[in-house]
């Protein structure tokens, strides 16, 4: 197998699905799922069908064993068939990925370094369309689902850790490339203070620790071999990324003396305050809460899914899952989260799981690539323990190309032909109806994009796409009006009926309810519908227009619905 093949291959698997967190519409995540899980699938059957004999890592069969585990506890449970079904093909997919990234790499020499090479381009694209989103430099229209430039970067759509992941992955990815000398010094500071800035912008407080992460674990190897000269570049590629965190503030501070009026400059520090007092007091909140689920139910769970009804962060079932292939609603800490809604079985696999990891990659010889798996796992690592990117499939993917490679492939599973046609058909025919459903979806969205919320024109719409999930922690802030170090309440609240109380503007309640009459959530619009009719007596009669207006939707159930609440006014 050819470069020219392999190249692009892993340009779909490695940097095409991020690419496409800065694209404008609610749904951001769906195309990098389509992408990602698409091209594993297609990749496979292509190898099945040329190839009947999979050699495959010992690692490769634990992982599967884990996931397959995890399934077997969601079905036994009382979780969502939604998203059970969710996590089923996100198995397979992770499977899938493990076989045909062992395949690659056996494939071309320097497997590693044309890994880097794609993950550092893949970064560098994603770094500059972060700053050209964030500075304003594309049509206006992009401006809507943006956040305000003073609180953080959105390339990613206001999901700032995820761009702060590419970007350290990039970043790494040009350190593996210098140390294997095959990129000058100079290129490497230039990238160093562009990801700098960058990491900088994404306001991601837990890129500090992968970077610090990093830091160590490649002074353990300099010390073991590195030249002097080399030493003093790497030294200097960190001190430049570190660089870029001042160099962002005074370029983000100049130019909005420019751009925001000052009033609106002068509230920046105040909200930057209460979004990290915010972020650490909920999380402290939400692992302690999590952990006291885990206690009262320690057989299975609360049910895979049941997590995010609970009343934690968005608070609220995530109606696109199926789709998406995202568990983003669920807790900020992976071992927590599998013990709340599957009990002290999955969490203590997880643990086992990750100690198994920790063994494997130990026990590799020192060298570049040990390094480079280290980081990248590393930092993924410490978002599990913070956030939720390995839930969100394209990462997972990330991962397996990054991490099975390494090990030494001793095990074979030859498929006789009829199984391969079998498999083959079975797995293209599943993603078939899987792109379906995310196309409708797509399509939807798009819909819902161009709405009639546009048409209102009361309110600036600066927050991030999702905020129409209530909750994220800059949009609360942003289109809430309750005092901001109170903020950290509305996310520990079961979902609407209390987010209601704190009376979010109305166009913000009406953007919800557009959501739920296109997803069929008739019980939450039939508390929607009541809270307007209670609190805002003057907007009701507009936002149930506003609401019918919407397509997509099935008028005479959502008319129904609303009759109960907000009747229609006679003319």
């Amino acid at each position: 197998m050819s470069r020219f093949f392999v190249v692009p291959l892993l340009f779909s698997f490695l940097a095409l699905p991020f690419l496409f967190f800065f694209h404008v519409f609610p749904f951001a995540d769906l195309p990098s799922y389509f992408f990602s899980s698409s091209m594993v699938a297609l990749g496979f059957v292509f190898l099945v069908a040329v190839n009947g004999r999979l050699k495959y890592p010992t690692f490769l069969s634990v992982l599967a064993v884990f996931l397959f585990l995890l399934v077997f506890l969601s079905v036994l449970g009382r979780g969502v068939a939604a998203d059970s079904s969710v996590l089923s093909l996100y198995t397979l997919v992770v499977v899938l990925s493990g076989f045909l990234a062992c395949r690659l790499s056996r494939s071309v020499e320097n497997y590693y370094v044309l890994l880097a090479g794609v993950v550092l381009s893949g970064a560098v694209l994603q770094a500059l369309a972060a700053i050209i989103l964030h500075y304003g430099l594309m049509h206006d229209t992009l401006g809507r689902w943006m956040l305000p430039a003073s609180f953080r970067m959105t390339g990613l759509v206001a999901q700032s850790n995820l761009l702060a992941l590419c970007v350290f992955f990039g970043f790494v990815s040009a350190i593996y490339l210098y140390l294997s000398r095959l990129i000058s010094l100079g290129f490497l500071c230039v990238l160093s203070i562009l990801f700098g800035f960058v990491i900088a912008g994404s306001g991601s407080r837990a890129a500090l620790l992968y970077t610090f992460f990093s830091f160590l674990v490649l002074c353990k190897f300099v010390v073991l071999g590195v030249g002097s000269r080399q030493l003093k570049g790497l030294a200097f590629a960190f001190f430049l990324l570190l660089f870029g965190v001042p160099l962002y503030f005074q370029v983000d501070s100049y130019l909005q003396s420019f751009l925001y009026d000052l009033g609106y400059v002068g509230r920046q520090s105040t909200v930057q305050v209460a979004r990290d007092y915010t972020a650490v007091s909920f999380r402290l909140s939400e692992w302690r809460k999590a952990l006291t689920m885990m206690i009262d139910n320690p057989l299975l769970g609360v049910g895979f899914g049941n997590y995010g009804q609970r009343g934690f962060w968005m608070g609220v079932h995530y109606p696109w899952a199926v789709a998406e292939g995202s568990f983003a609603t669920h807790c900020h800490n992976l071992f927590l989260q599998l013990g709340a809604e599957l009990g002290v079985v999955a969490f203590l696999a997880a643990i086992a799981f990750a100690g198994f990891v920790i063994y494997s990659v130990a026990r590799l010889q020192t060298s570049p690539e040990k390094w480079l798996v280290l980081s990248i796992g590393g930092a993924f690592a410490v978002n599990a323990m913070l956030e939720f990117a390995l839930w969100d499939i394209h990462f997972a993917v990330f991962l397996v190309f990054v991490l099975l490679p390494i090990f030494r492939q001793d095990r074979v599973l030859a498929i006789g032909p009829v199984v391969r046609g079998v498999a083959a058909a079975g797995v293209f025919g599943l993603w078939a109806m899987v792109s379906l459903s995310t196309a409708d979806i797509y399509k939807k969205s798009l819909v819902y994009n161009s709405g009639p919320i546009d048409q209102l024109g009361a309110f600036d719409l600066r927050v991030a796409a999702e905020d129409s999930l209530w909750g994220r922690e800059i949009g609360l802030l942003q289109i809430t009006n309750i005092p901001i170090m109170d903020s950290e309440l509305a996310y520990q609240d079961p979902f609407t009926k209390q987010m209601m109380d704190w009376r979010p503007v109305n166009l913000t309640v009406l953007r919800r309810m557009q959501v739920v009459a296109i997803t069929g959530g008739w019980e939450e619009l039939a508390v929607l519908a009541d809270a307007v009719a209670k609190n805002y007596l003057g907007d009701a009669a507009a936002i149930r227009r506003e609401v019918l207006r919407q397509p997509g939707i099935d008028r005479a159930l959502v008319a129904k619905v609303l009759d109960k609440y907000i009747p229609e006014q006679p003319k």
